[in-house]
């Protein structure tokens, strides 16, 4: 019995860490019980590690008030103290 397999066939869909992985996953493997796991689901995504600092840039990210960089942290600080006033 493999449940991990069962997972992997019952899934509706599949994350990895990277793309490049998610390729790799797909690929037909023996494991030790013998069943192909490999292909077993379709629905197979990559997802980058890390974050895009394009979308996820804290200097022109217009969801925040304060914009900040590695430079001048201040509007970093002054974002935190509005969410803990939220918060409270």
């Amino acid at each position: 019995m493999n449940l991990l397999k069962g997972g992997i066939v019952f899934a509706d869909a599949i994350t990895t860490v990277s793309k490049t992985y998610a390729k790799r996953s797909r690929r037909p493997r023996r494991v030790r019980s013998g069943y192909r796991v490999g292909n077993a689901a379709d629905d197979v995504h990559g997802i980058v590690n890390g974050v895009d600092y394009a979308c996820w840039n804290p200097e022109t990210d217009s969801h925040l008030r304060h914009h900040y960089n590695m430079d001048d942290l201040s509007g970093k600080r002054a974002c935190r103290e509005e969410l803990l006033e939220k918060l409270d």
